[in-house]
């Protein structure tokens, strides 16, 4: 709480006041990071009527957003989780809210191609979960760009697993 204060040039007393403790710092931390990606994806997933481009861009948007917002994203997924439950609830309460709209998008998209929308919650949550730590692991890489890496998932989730491979070839 020190080394907060002094960067924002408050003083403890103040930090207290306003978060009451740490927990309540990153509890609010989180709540403006989730909101502000939110945000992001949303826009994401309503930028084209192509499904293919809808997920690459919703793809991009979520990369993009936590490779510019490493050290809060570093913050919250690696010590705020683990000291406040109310940072935790946050964090969990956006990755399902992330997953029930792409839900419902999926489930438009599947039935308006006459395909059966049941996956669509299953599928859906595959993909947060999917994208997410495969975010996680690629922060850690310093040999693959963005561009790559959402090309990369992009071709495992426009090609499956095994047809075709799964990395691009361009």
């Amino acid at each position: 709480m020190d080394d907060v204060a002094t960067e924002a040039g408050v003083s403890r007393v103040v930090l207290y006041r306003y978060f009451g403790d740490k927990g309540g710092l990153s509890q609010a931390l989180a709540e403006r990071y989730t909101r502000r990606l939110m945000t992001s994806l949303r826009k994401a997933l309503a930028s084209s009527e192509d499904p293919r481009t809808r997920v690459e861009a919703t793809i991009d948007a979520y990369v993009r957003f936590i490779e510019k917002n490493k050290m809060a994203y570093d913050f919250l997924m690696r010590r705020a989780i683990h000291e406040g439950p109310a940072a935790q609830a946050t964090v969990a309460g956006f990755m399902r809210s992330v997953a029930e709209e792409i839900d419902r998008v999926l489930e438009a998209e599947l039935a308006r191609l006459g395909f059966d929308p049941a996956p669509a919650g299953s599928w859906a949550r595959a993909l947060v979960g999917m994208v997410h730590l495969s975010t996680d692991w690629w922060l850690e890489q310093d040999d693959i760009p963005r561009s790559r890496f959402v090309q990369e998932l992009l071709a495992l989730l426009s090609r499956g697993l095994f047809a075709g491979g799964s990395s691009p070839r361009d």
